[in-house]
């Protein structure tokens, strides 16, 4: 079976330190799934979207949270064998309100 090609584009904000956490989802991606092809670029104030194959599966925006690693990654690896884009992966929530 030939693997399907992932395409990830992750829209993140500088301002609020978000660079660091796409580096940290990259280097999740190519360690667990190789067949993935990632663009990132800065965007929207407090932004942290993940769209997979032109589908939005994460917005911070609208959870205040980040990915789940893990399961994005299990995401990439069940694309990329023909399944379905899931509406959303598993967050880790890390909003601090003070």
């Amino acid at each position: 079976m030939t693997p399907h090609k992932v395409k990830v584009d992750i829209e993140y904000c500088s301002e609020c330190g978000l660079h660091q956490e796409f580096k940290n989802a990259l280097s999740a991606l190519k360690a667990g799934c190789p067949n993935v092809e990632v663009t990132g670029h800065e965007g929207r104030r407090g932004s942290f979207e993940i769209k997979m194959n032109d589908t939005l599966i994460h917005s911070r925006l609208a959870s205040l949270a980040t990915p789940d690693y893990e399961d994005f990654c299990r995401i990439c690896r069940n694309i990329s064998v023909g399944n379905p884009i899931p509406s959303s992966c598993k967050t880790k929530n890390d909003c601090q309100i003070l």
